[in-house]
């Protein structure tokens, strides 16, 4: 894929509006960000935002921009992609969502729930944004609070198998054995991914389940 679209650059000759050759950019840096040629994806969203800065997805541009930073580690970079994403799309619970994601993994744990608060406020169904903010705050020790929000994700996407595991865990070591069994199992229930279930059946063993 990425060889169509340097394909599609090279054959691309003056004068061609701006407009084309953001859009190839900004797909080629989607393919590079999917494979995990953060660099490549990185340098191709920069093209896509010089050379089209009123591009209709300008907002997913620095969104994804963003993403290929944070997956790199260089979370102010990410932070300052999401930041100008937002400023565009302010009503986009993802770039909210993602811009938590970068605080949590830079340490900025408060930030990180604001932004989590905001993208569920924004989207009340974000079963993905109440884990994350549950992770959060177990970080800070509100372990009650986390539980919570693990249900809560629960209770919007039953088959989610993190926020299961995840409730599970902290269920195990606050002592409620037969609530963390439950979890382990719906766990083995729904998931076929080797690493999950092989969480739950070390977690299960632990506590005592054949």
């Amino acid at each position: 894929a990425i060889a169509r679209f340097s394909d599609a650059l090279s054959q691309i000759a003056e004068p061609v509006p701006p407009l084309d050759q953001g859009i190839v950019h900004f797909y080629r840096g989607n393919t590079s960000l999917f494979i995990g040629s953060y660099d490549r994806a990185i340098a191709d969203y920069n093209q896509a935002i010089q050379l089209q800065p009123d591009l209709l997805d300008l907002a997913r541009a620095y969104n994804n921009r963003g993403n290929a930073y944070s997956a790199k580690g260089n979370y102010d970079h990410a932070i300052a992609n999401y930041d100008q994403a937002i400023r565009l799309r302010p009503d986009d619970a993802l770039l909210y969502f993602n811009r938590g994601v970068a605080y949590y993994d830079k340490g900025d744990t408060d930030r990180a729930i604001a932004d989590y608060d905001q993208a569920i406020q924004l989207q009340p169904d974000f079963a993905k944004a109440y884990n994350n903010r549950g992770n959060a705050y177990i970080r800070k020790g509100d372990v009650d609070r986390a539980i919570a929000d693990y249900g809560q994700a629960i209770q919007l996407q039953p088959d989610f198998v993190v926020a299961y595991h995840n409730r599970g865990f902290f269920y195990q070591l606050m002592g409620k054995k037969e609530k963390a069994i439950a979890d382990f199992r719906k766990v083995l229930e729904l998931s076929d991914d080797p690493f999950w279930r092989q969480q739950a059946e070390e977690q299960l063993k632990a506590l005592g389940v054949k």
